[in-house]
């Protein structure tokens, strides 16, 4: 496991196949979060990545706090990790997290940056009271994928909040 971690490419595809015809998969998935959850403080960001992929084909129990874990991290590469897993591995401890994580950057003032991962991890989690969000996502990112998440999570606001997007655009924008 640390090898895959270390290494990823081949060994870690090898890991994988090896975990998989041992039916290891729980355990891996254990060790992997527990190993991420532990480190992720002074891990490098290819080792994230590799450790991530593990955890896709080894999905363990507290990959909700993973997520969390990943979301909080400073590198926007690493959060962007949170927020795949967060859309590869939605449900109720997930959104969650979600939840949980944007209340705290909006409570502190923080930045928030709005990948188009988000938007996706928002429609897989079903975060209708997480609306506002995709709302901010689509007018500071101006990316479609906010718009999309927008309409799924409510219809009827989506099509108010779309006028006032459309009406700050510059009318050279809109011909």
């Amino acid at each position: 496991m640390y090898a895959a971690i270390r290494f990823g490419a081949d060994t870690l595809d090898q890991v994988k196949k090896t975990v998989a015809s041992r039916k290891e998969r729980q355990q891996a998935g254990l060790f992997v979060e527990n190993y991420l959850l532990n480190n992720i403080s002074s891990m490098q960001g290819y080792q994230i990545l590799n450790s991530v992929k593990l955890l896709q084909a080894f999905k363990g129990q507290r990959t909700a706090q993973v997520i969390g874990a990943l979301l909080v991290n400073e590198e926007q590469a690493i959060a962007d990790l949170g927020w795949q897993l967060a859309t590869a591995y939605p449900g109720q401890k997930t959104l969650q997290v979600l939840d949980n994580y944007l209340t705290r950057v909006l409570v502190k003032g923080q930045k928030i940056e709005y990948p188009v991962a988000m938007a996706e991890a928002l429609v897989a989690n079903d975060a209708t009271e997480l609306y506002s969000f995709a709302k901010l996502g689509l007018f500071a990112a101006n990316e479609p994928a906010f718009f999309s998440a927008m309409q799924y999570l409510n219809p009827q606001q989506c099509q108010k909040d779309a006028l006032e997007y459309l009406s700050r655009a510059p009318l050279e924008e809109l011909r």
